[in-house]
């Protein structure tokens, strides 16, 4: 699947990320990094809503089963932010 699907979550910003963070693991993929944008704003003075991307990859799909020469599995990248 390629594009972006966006959601709004009935739980707060933090609920949220460690739910999207628990199912995703749930499932058997890599969590390659959590990057805090609001939280390396605030280190430099600068403010900005809540906003973390996750960026994890999910091996072992049936995606390439059928081809000879499978490409580079892409990385899978889900942003969280708040408005």
């Amino acid at each position: 699947m390629t594009g972006m699907i966006s959601r709004r979550s009935r739980y707060p910003f933090d609920e949220t990320v460690a739910r999207l963070l628990s199912d995703i693991q749930s499932r058997g993929a890599t969590v390659f990094a959590v990057v805090d944008h609001a939280g390396a704003a605030a280190d430099v003075g600068l403010a900005m809503p809540p906003t973390k991307v996750l960026i994890w990859y999910l091996s072992g799909t049936d995606r390439w089963r059928h081809q000879s020469e499978p490409p580079q599995p892409p990385l899978e990248i889900s942003a969280c932010l708040t408005g």
